[in-house]
């Protein structure tokens, strides 16, 4: 396997990506690019869109510099590789008629774009530790660099293992070499490092979570020893009704799951949100905020 290599010597120097809609892009600041710095969090409960987005973040990668590679570690479900192909070929068939100068380039294939997709499963905490602070950082070290990490979802190792198996100070203790491990990737090599979240309840005394609340029934899992590890959090959440007439670029009406992107906190993002809609076609913003 062979990576691209970008170089990040100042956080002024830091690599930039985007979803690829300008309205949802418009959540990222006046630049409407997200930096790379630290470890990016999307999270929300299942179905409510975060490997949706991070799909269309490998794509940017992919298709906007010069033979990269993206590594996506997925933990809970196999990579939706049907799904992938799909958003690949339909963004491929759009830069093309845009005429874009970011476009991809016209003379590579479906294929060979995907074959710089390095794709692994890491179904267990030990293997997913392995994998974050031993396999890619030895990766990056023989190659020639990588571009961005994604990993999918960063909490689905843990859901399924017992207190009396690896106790929270032992927990604490991994998701801290865990991220210690992503951030340095993020600062030493100027890397993207983008992760999905899952989400528990927030109890009424729950004091920590308080501005959370204001805009969700629901907190980030994995507890504070995480959260004090992330640099930019956004919530990805499913609106109620679940259904409603929405409005897609170009005027066309269509009846879909109305969804939202809300940033929490960031130190280069305002507090902002702005509703979306997942298709055939990928993600796509809705241009008028409804009412709910």
């Amino acid at each position: 396997m062979t990576f691209a290599k970008i170089e990040l010597t100042a956080s002024d120097n830091a690599e930039f990506s985007n979803i690829g809609d300008e309205t949802l892009d418009g959540l990222f600041g006046s630049n409407r690019t997200m930096p790379a710095q630290g470890i990016t969090e999307f999270y929300g409960a299942s179905g409510s869109g975060k490997t949706q987005i991070v799909l269309h973040l490998a794509l940017f990668f992919l298709t906007h510099s010069n033979n990269p590679r993206v590594v996506y570690v997925s933990t809970e479900s196999f990579f939706p590789i049907k799904r992938f192909r799909e958003l690949l070929q339909q963004k491929l068939t759009r830069d093309y008629e845009n005429g874009s100068e970011k476009s991809a380039d016209k003379s590579k294939t479906v294929e060979e774009y995907g074959n710089r997709l390095l794709l692994t499963h890491e179904p267990s905490v030990e293997s997913l530790m392995n994998c974050l602070t031993v396999r890619i950082p030895k990766l990056v070290s023989e190659c020639d660099g990588i571009k961005c990490v994604i990993v999918d979802s960063i909490a689905a190792v843990f859901r399924c293992v017992r207190k009396s198996e690896i106790p929270y100070d032992e927990r604490s203790r991994i998701l801290f070499k865990m991220a210690a491990a992503l951030k340095r990737l993020s600062v030493e090599k100027g890397m993207s490092v983008i992760v999905t979240n899952q989400v528990s309840d927030i109890f009424p005394n729950d004091v920590f979570h308080v501005n959370q609340r204001l805009v969700a029934d629901k907190k980030p899992a994995l507890g504070l020893s995480w959260s004090h590890c992330v640099t930019t959090r956004i919530l990805v959440s499913k609106c109620d009704p679940m259904s409603i007439p929405v409005t897609l670029p170009g005027g066309k009406q269509s009846q879909l799951a109305l969804r939202r992107l809300h940033v929490i906190s960031s130190p280069f993002c305002p507090n902002s949100s702005t509703f979306f809609v997942v298709d055939s076609n990928g993600i796509s913003s809705v241009h008028e905020n409804p009412t709910l």
